[in-house]
Protein backbone atom coordinates (compact mmCIF):
# COMPACT_ATOMS: atom_id res chain seq x y z
CA UNK A 1 0.00 0.00 0.00
CA UNK A 2 1.48 3.48 -1.02
CA UNK A 3 1.15 6.21 1.72
CA UNK A 4 0.65 9.50 -0.15
CA UNK A 5 1.49 13.13 1.43
CA UNK A 6 -0.04 15.82 0.88
CA UNK A 7 0.81 19.48 2.34
CA UNK A 8 -2.22 21.32 2.81
CA UNK A 9 -2.52 24.93 3.78
CA UNK A 10 0.83 25.77 2.14
CA UNK A 11 1.98 29.20 0.16
CA UNK A 12 4.88 29.11 -1.97
CA UNK A 13 7.40 30.71 -2.02
CA UNK A 14 7.08 32.62 1.37
CA UNK A 15 5.67 29.92 3.83
CA UNK A 16 7.80 27.45 2.09
CA UNK A 17 10.70 28.95 3.32
CA UNK A 18 9.37 28.76 7.04
CA UNK A 19 8.15 25.33 6.93
CA UNK A 20 11.69 24.05 4.88
CA UNK A 21 14.77 26.36 5.94
CA UNK A 22 17.05 24.16 3.71
CA UNK A 23 15.39 26.10 0.91
CA UNK A 24 16.76 29.34 1.73
CA UNK A 25 19.97 27.82 0.90
CA UNK A 26 18.76 28.50 -2.66
CA UNK A 27 16.72 31.24 -2.02
CA UNK A 28 19.01 33.48 -0.90
CA UNK A 29 21.65 33.65 -3.44
CA UNK A 30 19.33 33.40 -6.25
CA UNK A 31 17.20 36.67 -4.86
CA UNK A 32 20.46 38.40 -4.26
CA UNK A 33 21.70 37.84 -7.64
CA UNK A 34 18.31 38.65 -9.38
CA UNK A 35 18.48 41.70 -7.10
CA UNK A 36 21.93 42.49 -8.64
CA UNK A 37 20.82 41.78 -11.91
CA UNK A 38 18.30 44.20 -11.98
CA UNK A 39 20.01 46.98 -10.31
CA UNK A 40 22.79 46.64 -12.40
CA UNK A 41 20.72 46.70 -15.56
CA UNK A 42 18.88 49.72 -14.50
CA UNK A 43 21.24 51.86 -13.83
CA UNK A 44 23.37 50.32 -17.16
CA UNK A 45 20.41 51.97 -18.79
CA UNK A 46 20.18 55.13 -16.99
CA UNK A 47 23.73 55.70 -17.80
CA UNK A 48 24.62 55.84 -13.86
CA UNK A 49 28.02 56.65 -13.05
CA UNK A 50 30.30 54.81 -10.58
CA UNK A 51 27.85 51.88 -10.78
CA UNK A 52 30.17 49.41 -9.22
CA UNK A 53 30.17 50.94 -5.62
CA UNK A 54 26.94 52.60 -6.12
CA UNK A 55 25.73 49.06 -6.45
CA UNK A 56 28.33 47.66 -3.12
CA UNK A 57 26.02 49.78 -1.23
CA UNK A 58 22.73 49.30 -2.53
CA UNK A 59 22.67 46.00 -2.84
CA UNK A 60 22.45 44.69 0.89
CA UNK A 61 19.48 46.97 1.58
CA UNK A 62 17.72 45.89 -1.65
CA UNK A 63 17.60 42.39 -0.93
CA UNK A 64 16.54 42.67 2.74
CA UNK A 65 13.64 45.47 1.31
CA UNK A 66 12.40 42.46 -1.30
CA UNK A 67 12.83 39.98 1.46
CA UNK A 68 11.05 42.28 3.66
CA UNK A 69 8.20 43.01 1.33
CA UNK A 70 7.53 39.76 -0.21
CA UNK A 71 6.58 38.78 3.80
CA UNK A 72 4.73 41.57 4.22
CA UNK A 73 2.67 40.14 0.73
CA UNK A 74 2.48 36.45 1.91
CA UNK A 75 0.98 37.77 5.21
CA UNK A 76 -1.41 39.55 3.68
CA UNK A 77 -2.07 36.10 1.37
CA UNK A 78 -2.18 34.40 4.61
CA UNK A 79 -4.73 36.52 6.20
CA UNK A 80 -7.40 35.26 4.57
CA UNK A 81 -7.35 32.59 6.52
CA UNK A 82 -8.41 34.15 9.61
CA UNK A 83 -11.10 36.79 8.02
CA UNK A 84 -14.20 34.35 7.68
CA UNK A 85 -15.50 31.00 8.88
CA UNK A 86 -17.91 30.69 6.23
CA UNK A 87 -17.74 27.77 3.80
CA UNK A 88 -17.98 30.01 0.43
CA UNK A 89 -15.14 32.14 2.07
CA UNK A 90 -13.03 28.88 2.77
CA UNK A 91 -13.74 27.22 -0.63
CA UNK A 92 -13.44 30.66 -3.25
CA UNK A 93 -10.86 32.44 -0.92
CA UNK A 94 -8.88 30.25 1.71
CA UNK A 95 -8.30 27.30 -0.08
CA UNK A 96 -8.09 28.87 -3.79
CA UNK A 97 -5.04 30.93 -2.46
CA UNK A 98 -3.19 28.18 -0.53
CA UNK A 99 -3.69 25.73 -3.73
CA UNK A 100 -4.12 27.44 -6.95
CA UNK A 101 -5.00 31.32 -7.02
CA UNK A 102 -6.26 30.89 -10.61
CA UNK A 103 -9.25 28.23 -9.43
CA UNK A 104 -11.54 31.54 -8.63
CA UNK A 105 -11.93 34.68 -9.31
CA UNK A 106 -11.52 36.10 -5.97
CA UNK A 107 -8.35 34.07 -5.62
CA UNK A 108 -6.89 35.73 -8.08
CA UNK A 109 -7.59 39.31 -7.74
CA UNK A 110 -6.50 39.15 -3.65
CA UNK A 111 -3.34 37.25 -4.70
CA UNK A 112 -2.75 40.18 -7.12
CA UNK A 113 -3.47 42.94 -4.65
CA UNK A 114 -0.78 41.11 -2.66
CA UNK A 115 1.38 41.30 -5.26
CA UNK A 116 0.90 44.87 -6.01
CA UNK A 117 1.42 45.76 -2.49
CA UNK A 118 4.37 44.03 -2.13
CA UNK A 119 5.61 45.68 -5.06
CA UNK A 120 4.95 49.39 -3.88
CA UNK A 121 6.73 48.40 -0.64
CA UNK A 122 9.79 47.17 -2.71
CA UNK A 123 10.06 50.23 -4.44
CA UNK A 124 9.40 52.94 -1.70
CA UNK A 125 11.66 50.80 0.25
CA UNK A 126 14.50 51.22 -2.32
CA UNK A 127 13.33 54.98 -3.30
CA UNK A 128 13.41 55.82 0.02
CA UNK A 129 16.39 53.32 1.90
CA UNK A 130 18.05 51.46 -0.40
CA UNK A 131 19.40 54.10 -3.34
CA UNK A 132 19.43 56.84 -0.71
CA UNK A 133 22.87 59.05 -0.30
CA UNK A 134 23.80 57.15 -3.43
CA UNK A 135 24.04 60.17 -5.44
CA UNK A 136 21.45 59.88 -7.72
CA UNK A 137 19.03 62.02 -9.01
CA UNK A 138 15.40 61.96 -8.16
CA UNK A 139 14.57 60.82 -11.77
CA UNK A 140 17.13 58.09 -11.47
CA UNK A 141 16.12 56.93 -8.05
CA UNK A 142 12.58 56.68 -9.32
CA UNK A 143 13.14 54.82 -12.31
CA UNK A 144 15.75 52.37 -10.61
CA UNK A 145 12.74 51.54 -7.66
CA UNK A 146 10.34 51.08 -10.24
CA UNK A 147 12.76 48.76 -12.21
CA UNK A 148 13.66 46.66 -9.10
CA UNK A 149 9.70 46.92 -8.07
CA UNK A 150 8.73 45.50 -11.62
CA UNK A 151 11.63 43.09 -12.00
CA UNK A 152 11.68 41.39 -8.49
CA UNK A 153 7.86 41.41 -7.35
CA UNK A 154 6.98 38.42 -5.77
CA UNK A 155 5.08 36.94 -9.02
CA UNK A 156 6.01 33.25 -7.32
CA UNK A 157 2.46 34.03 -5.27
CA UNK A 158 0.89 33.05 -8.23
CA UNK A 159 2.36 29.30 -8.26
CA UNK A 160 -0.02 27.01 -8.36
CA UNK A 161 1.02 24.46 -4.79
CA UNK A 162 -1.55 22.05 -6.28
CA UNK A 163 1.34 21.33 -8.52
CA UNK A 164 3.65 20.16 -5.59
CA UNK A 165 1.01 17.89 -3.75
Amino acid sequence: MKQENKLYNVMFPIWMLLWFPQTWIITLPVNFIIDLFVLWIAMKRLQVSERKSKLKKAILKTWIAGFAADFVGGFLMLAVAFISDSAWWDEYMTSMIMANPFGSWCAFLWTTVCVFIAAVLIYFLNRKWCLKGLELTKEQMHKIALAVAVFTAPYLFYLPTIWFW
